[in-house]
């Protein structure tokens, strides 16, 4: 059974496999609202919704970015969980703080800038 994802900002940030296949009859699609009154108000979305699109199949990780790049011009790190990309801490963001998706001299950095710090208790017990 197909599984439905949301994205965001090209990355994924939702699934949701459904209990039943969706059929080809026509159902009710609300984006930003839900048709019922919850205690006498109409239950709406309360925020901005941007660029929403639905298609027809599945697109894959790399349409998804081709998509997100067309609009923002700004890459997407398709494997931010990759085993080597776990001491990708830095060299991204407005402050250089953040990962980008690639191990250097910006991750380097970060890690040996608390290099000798120690946290044992009692301080006598760091090696100075």
């Amino acid at each position: 059974m197909d599984e439905y994802v949301i994205y965001m900002d090209g990355v994924p940030v939702a699934t949701q496999t459904p209990a039943v296949a969706v059929g080809q009859e026509v159902v009710p699609l609300y984006l930003g609202a839900i048709d019922r009154d919850v205690l006498g108000y109409r239950s709406v979305f309360n925020g901005a919704i941007d660029d929403v699109r639905i298609y027809s199949r599945a697109k894959d990780k790399f349409e998804i970015a081709d998509l997100y790049y067309a609009i923002t011009e700004t890459g997407v790190c398709l494997n931010p969980e990759g085993q080597n990309l776990r001491f990708d801490v830095a060299g991204g963001g407005p402050d250089g703080s953040q990962p980008d998706c690639i191990i250097d001299l910006a991750d380097l950095a970060a890690f040996s800038a608390r290099w000798l710090d120690c946290g044992y208790y009692p301080q006598s017990e760091c090696h100075e």
